[in-house]
């Protein structure tokens, strides 16, 4: 069951979390309310005066840590969007600094493989999945970049640091 409220993204499972709490809460006002549950669980059960605390308790900390994974996956999910994105920006603006139509041509591919990443890898990660014409754009843009010709000594750091991004 928790492996299951972890595959959940972060509203269903906190639908899920709070759609079991008012299920247990309605169960317990049930069972303190109708007298005929009251009165069977009260002849066959003898239950201690601080189970509920208890219960509750423990309720509580089952929720929190479940949410406290689920928190952490959505947060590294949103560090990595934002860290390829951040490289994708770096890439961009180096390979824009570089002289000759590979560069361009370069950037006409990282182009590409950006409109490839937000409509098709990313859901396709989300499924658990890989878009395999993102990873192959991706690997003709490193191609690309390695093809431009560097002359100056800044022209050799900006290629560098545009290789690099790409990685």
């Amino acid at each position: 069951m928790p492996g299951a409220l972890h595959a959940l993204d972060l509203w269903s499972m906190g639908t899920t979390v709070v759609a079991a709490a008012l299920s247990c809460a309605a169960l317990v006002v049930a069972a303190s309310r109708w007298r005929p549950l009251r009165d069977w669980l009260v002849a066959r059960v003898d239950f201690p005066p601080m189970l509920p605390s208890l219960v509750g308790t423990l309720f509580a900390l089952l929720a929190s840590f479940l949410a406290s994974a689920v928190w952490t996956n959505d947060d590294r999910a949103h560090d990595a969007v934002a860290a390829e994105a951040r490289a994708i920006t770096a890439a961009g603006v180096f390979l824009r600094a570089l002289p000759g139509e590979e560069a361009g041509v370069a950037l006409r591919l990282l182009s590409d493989y950006v409109g490839e990443a937000a409509d098709s890898e990313w859901p396709a990660m989300a499924a658990g999945g890989e878009s395999g014409r993102a990873r192959a754009l991706l690997l003709e843009i490193k191609v690309a970049a390695l093809r431009i010709a560097s002359t100056s000594l800044r022209e050799i750091a900006t290629h560098r640091e545009a290789v690099e991004a790409l990685d």
